[in-house]
């Protein structure tokens, strides 16, 4: 079985940031920085939506670290639209 970490939202912000980042290899950090803090309340609806299904049921540990964080780095990356 593997072992994730705690579900706390800390977590699940990192976790969407390096998949953020792989999605994205080109963007410096500090661009994927200030990009995923102006989307920090969007994260945190998000992780708070995957924390629910999670507590009822619906969705397994492993879904909530690989399939929610993944979901919302990719949601991310799509919507990310570069400074002019």
């Amino acid at each position: 079985m593997e072992k994730y970490p705690a579900r706390t939202f800390e977590n699940f912000y990192n976790a969407v940031r390096q998949d953020f980042i792989e999605f994205n290899k080109r963007l410096s950090e500090q661009e994927v920085d200030r990009y995923l803090k102006s989307e920090e309340e969007s994260i945190k609806d998000d992780y708070e939506m995957n924390v629910g299904e999670f507590n009822r049921g619906e969705i397994t540990e492993a879904q909530f670290w690989i399939g929610g964080v993944s979901a919302v780095a990719n949601c991310l990356s799509l919507m990310y639209e570069p400074e002019e």
